[in-house]
């Protein structure tokens, strides 16, 4: 049985996949390694859709309703509602990443770097254009 957007993979090898991404996620030691695992990962969209998820769940469990989660985040009721759906029959997961998130905000120095399309991710996705200013920033960082 295959579900919407689903390649022709087997099902064991969709679990394989998803499974070894899981590990390969679970090795990052930061948030700042984290970021760039996810920049090269996933598109702008594909973030900012996932954060957007996040949120919702933060802001449901907080207790707000879907309008004023609707008018502060763009999203659908639809969107809402899933993401509701999902708190309410497991949100394990969304419940360990909001309990375990740091309240403390992070510094705006390091902002830059959490935007797939900050001028930092896009000399970092695109390095060969970039190389020589690479090198001599690492020469300097290294001196």
């Amino acid at each position: 049985m295959q579900t919407r957007g689903s390649s022709k993979l087997t099902s064991q090898k969709r679990k394989e996949l998803i499974l070894g991404l899981c590990r390969a996620l679970a090795v990052l030691k930061s948030s700042e390694e984290v970021v760039e695992a996810l920049t090269d990962l996933l598109t702008a969209k594909e973030i900012e859709t996932i954060a957007k998820r996040l949120q919702i769940a933060e802001y449901l469990v907080k207790g707000n309703n879907y309008e004023s989660i609707r008018q502060e985040l763009r999203v659908g009721y639809s969107t809402i509602a899933r993401v509701n759906t999902w708190l309410n029959l497991s949100g394990g997961g969304y419940k360990i990443m909001l309990s375990r998130r740091k309240k403390s905000p992070q510094p705006t120095s390091d902002e830059e770097k959490y935007d797939p399309l900050s001028w930092h991710n896009i000399k970092r996705r695109y390095s060969l254009y970039f190389w020589p200013q690479l090198l001599l920033e690492e020469l300097v960082k290294n001196a």
